[in-house]
């Protein structure tokens, strides 16, 4: 049954997002805003900003050609009948799917805690048309590697050609890339041209969001630049997510550096923080009646508060509890983090 014609904009977006299986939840994460502004959006009571439906018409899979006009029937400057139908754009045949998406990302073994703002800043960094490289820095055990799982989870369904995830951390020189990538998108090289060139003959015409993980290792090899920057410039339509505990100082580069988890301020306040949340839910996975008493809690507090938030080191921390309890103790003048 065709879509009746929607009289606003709203209606043509509620439409759309509807025909391509987006919760008005899952619409706003990909565009970086509020549930509130996407209802208001469809509700014809607010108006996107240029940005915002910028990022609209990617989320919404418009072709590039109708992406200009879309923003400007966003803004109210063309009529919404220059849109295309909701349940389908100009060139597909009538009755199209949306394009399949490759999935070809790792499930994640526990939901991610914390990191609602972080994820936001970085689904608003990846859904920038300006953005064609966002590398995510932090320490070790920052979390990097499960952030850049989740926001490529988030914002598959934008991308007409999904998303993929390359593990880098155990290749030894920059010259490995293309091999390793070849592998995370399940592409097979053929014949005897340069594996580089192949891939990037086969990236030309995607769309796809691609997560380079754990990369710091190889920053000091300069096949590591040459490779990111030839792949981003045969591949106009791919998008680049780098971890590195340091930016890769690539051209066009753009660079969110994350800490540790917000850390509770004493044993109040424990329950509210990430970190404390993140200890109890994995102490929890561990021995699932944890039920800590108040010196429990102000000892875990404390731990999250030692390794400043670090989930890396909350999760060590938090895996003894089967066998131990949280405590603190000075031995020789020296604080030690522990388990009775």
């Amino acid at each position: 049954m065709p879509d009746p014609s929607p009289v606003t904009f709203g209606g043509w977006l509620r439409l759309r997002r509807k025909y391509l299986d987006l919760t008005q939840a899952a619409l706003a994460d990909q565009v970086g805003c509020s549930v509130a502004a996407i209802k208001k959006i469809e509700a014809g009571d607010r108006r996107p900003s240029r940005q915002v439906a910028a990022l609209l018409a990617r989320s919404l899979r418009l072709p590039e050609a109708q992406q200009a006009a879309f923003v400007r029937v966003a803004r109210g400057e063309l009529p919404v009948e220059r849109l295309p139908a909701a349940a389908g754009v100009t060139g597909s045949p009538a009755g199209a799917s949306a394009p399949a998406v490759q999935h070809t990302l790792p499930t994640p073994a526990n939901a991610l805690i914390g990191r609602e703002v972080e994820l936001a800043a970085l689904a608003r960094l990846l859904m920038d048309p300006r953005c064609r490289l966002a590398t995510l820095t932090g320490p070790g055990g920052s979390g990097k590697t499960r952030l850049s799982l989740e926001a490529a989870h988030s914002l598959q369904p934008a991308f007409a050609h999904g998303a993929a995830f390359a593990p880098l951390a155990g290749l030894a020189a920059g010259a490995g890339l293309a091999t390793a990538i070849a592998e995370a998108l399940r592409f097979t090289f053929h014949g005897g041209e340069a594996p580089l060139r192949q891939l990037c003959d086969y990236l030309h015409d995607k769309h796809l969001l691609l997560v380079l993980d754990n990369l710091e290792h190889l920053l000091d090899d300069p096949a590591t630049a040459q490779f990111v920057e030839a792949v981003l410039q045969a591949a106009p339509r791919v998008t680049a997510l780098a971890t590195s505990r340091e930016p890769l100082r690539v051209a066009g580069e753009w660079v969110l550096e994350i800490q540790g988890l917000p850390v509770p301020v004493g044993p109040d306040g424990a329950e509210t923080s990430s970190a404390m949340a993140l200890f109890a839910e994995r102490a929890r996975q561990a021995r699932a009646d944890w039920s800590p008493d108040e010196a429990e809690r102000a000892a875990a507090a404390r731990i999250c508060r030692l390794v400043d938030g670090m989930p890396l080191g909350i999760e060590l921390a938090a895996a003894w509890v089967p066998a131990h309890r949280p405590s603190l103790h000075q031995h020789h003048g020296v604080l030690h983090i522990g388990m009775e």
